[in-house]
Parts: structure tokens; sequence; C-alpha cells
């Protein structure tokens, strides 16, 4: 049995908070991952119940593909909460402050000031080859106890040329599954600067 305190639950990870500065990422089993999904999907699209085999499938081959970038890639382990492989699939990071703890206590400045550096980070992973498919600002990203932007989601990493063009292409932060998780002073803004920051790079790809 886990004696770790449950920090949250998505459709891959749950999170468990290690109480020593340190979070485990442990994979959902099916089961566990459709108890989500169910949860996701009864009052927004509950016709998609009925495909959510094919949804724990993608989100699980997502996931390993992640894995395996992490394992053959070198970027700063810092950007990343400094994660630790334990087993296929699962890992440790240090414990960070989710964006969508944030963003509600900041002002219009801050926030918006947030958003650019942001921007920035991704620009920097990209630099590196890598992208978060999802650029999901809320969900996937934090601070660390510096201040800095860390990616604390890794399960929806990619890191060839066609992923990042692809990611970049669909646009995903205009999505309301995304920025719609911003307060709404901040959602125009951030849907802006991610146009003019990535669009262009996209039709170079």
């Amino acid at each position: 049995m886990h004696t770790h305190e449950q920090l949250g639950r998505g459709w891959q990870y749950t999170v468990y908070d290690m109480g020593n500065g340190r979070v485990l990422k442990r994979a959902n089993t099916r089961s566990v991952a459709y108890m989500r999904m169910v949860r996701d999907f009864l009052w927004t699209a509950p016709w998609r119940i009925c495909s959510m085999s094919h949804y724990f499938n993608k989100a699980r081959e997502e996931a390993m593909t992640s894995m395996s970038v992490l394992d053959a890639h070198a970027i700063s382990r810092a950007w990343l909460a400094f994660p630790v492989r334990e087993g296929e699939m699962d890992y440790t990071q240090d414990k960070v402050s989710p964006l969508r703890t944030i963003f509600p206590r900041l002002s219009q400045q801050e926030g918006e000031g947030l958003i650019d550096r942001f921007v920035q980070f991704n620009r920097a992973l990209i630099q590196f080859s890598y992208v978060d498919r999802t650029f999901q600002i809320t969900e996937n990203y934090g601070l660390d106890k510096d201040g800095n932007i860390v990616l604390m989601d890794l399960g929806e990493i990619a890191a060839t040329p066609e992923a990042i063009a692809r990611a970049i292409a669909d646009r995903p932060w205009a999505l309301v599954s995304t920025a719609h998780l911003l307060p709404p002073a901040f959602r125009a803004y951030f849907i802006r600067q991610m146009d003019e920051a990535f669009l262009p790079s996209a039709l170079l790809v």
C-alpha cells in the first residue's frame, strides 16, 4: 500500500507527496485511469466514455515515448525539476508549485510577465529539440523553490522535428481545455503571445 499523501491524478499518473521535498509520479493502471476519465467526460463529453480504451492506450504510449526522450536527450535536469526514473514509467521530481495555483494571485502585469517567461521557457526547450505537445500552461508547468519555471509533467514530451512542427501547427494553446484554465484576464494575452512566438516557426519547419 502507498503511504504517501496523494496530491493529484491525471490520465497518465497519480502524484504522491514523498514528504522530503520530492513527489512520486506513479503510472496509473487501466482501471484507475478509467475512473479519472469518467469523471472528466461525464459532464463535458459523455460520448467519449465509449472510447476510454483508445485514450488510455494513447496516453500510455505518449508516456513511454516521453521516458525514452528523457533517457536519450541531454537537457538541464533543473528545467524538469530534477527527475529520477523509478522503473519503466514512474519517476520522482522536486516538488514545485503548479502554475494553476500561481496565476489567481497575480496582478495583470505580473500574470502577463509570467506568460512571457513561459513563452521564453518553451522557446528554449524547442531549441534543445524538446516540446511539451500540449503547452498546458496551468497543469504541466510550475515554479521551483527559486521561482524558475519548470516542466513538471513529463508524460507528454517529444523530441523530433516532426513532433515539434505538429505540436505547433495544432495550436493547442488556443484550445478551451488549455487557455480557459487560466484566469479570464490572462487568456487573450496568452494566446496572442503564443501565436506571435511560435506560429512563424511552424511555417519554417
